[in-house]
C-alpha cells in the first residue's frame, strides 16, 4: 500500500497549486514502479496502478494541450472551451478545475516561478464560463 497524499487526484481533476507538472508526473512514476496493491490518494476513491497511471496520462495529455494552445496564442479558458476533452475526464468530478491547471501551465509555459501559486480570485468568472461549458457536455458522471 501507497499513502499518495495530494500527489494522486484519483478519478477528480487534480489542482496543482505549486511545483511543476513535470516533477508531478515523475513523482507518480515512482508510485507506479512500486506496483502497489493500493494507493490511498489524497482526493477520491482507494486506487489502482491503473488509476494512478490514469491520473498521470491526464496530466501529460494536459500539459501537451496547454502548451500547442499558449503557442497559438490562446488563454486558458480558450483552451479549457474549445478544446476536445477526452470523454473519461469529463466524467471525474469537478472538471472545471481544468482552468485552474491550464493557469498553473501558463505560469510553467512562461517560465514563471514554480512555487509560486496561481490566483483562483482572478479565475472565478473564467471558472465559472469553463464549468458551464463543461457540464453542457458532460456525460453522466460516476
Amino acid at each position: 500500500m501507497v499513502c499518495a497524499g495530494d500527489i494522486l487526484f484519483n478519478r477528480c481533476t487534480p489542482i496543482g497549486w505549486e511545483g511543476t507538472t513535470e516533477n508531478w508526473c515523475d513523482a507518480l512514476r515512482l508510485i507506479e514502479d512500486l506496483r502497489p496493491d493500493i494507493v490511498v490518494p489524497g482526493h477520491g476513491p482507494l486506487a489502482t496502478p491503473a488509476d494512478v497511471r490514469a491520473a498521470r496520462r491526464y496530466l501529460e495529455w494536459l500539459t501537451e494541450l496547454a502548451f500547442a494552445g499558449f503557442e497559438r496564442g490562446m488563454t486558458p479558458v480558450e483552451v479549457a472551451t474549445t478544446s476536445e476533452i477526452p470523454e473519461e475526464y469529463l466524467t471525474w468530478t469537478e472538471p472545471e478545475r481544468i482552468l485552474l491547471m491550464l493557469h498553473r501551465l501558463l505560469r510553467e509555459y512562461e517560465g514563471g516561478d514554480p512555487m509560486t501559486s496561481p490566483s483562483i480570485m482572478g479565475a472565478l468568472d473564467e471558472l465559472l464560463v469553463v464549468r458551464r461549458h463543461l457540464e453542457a457536455r458532460a456525460p453522466t458522471r460516476r
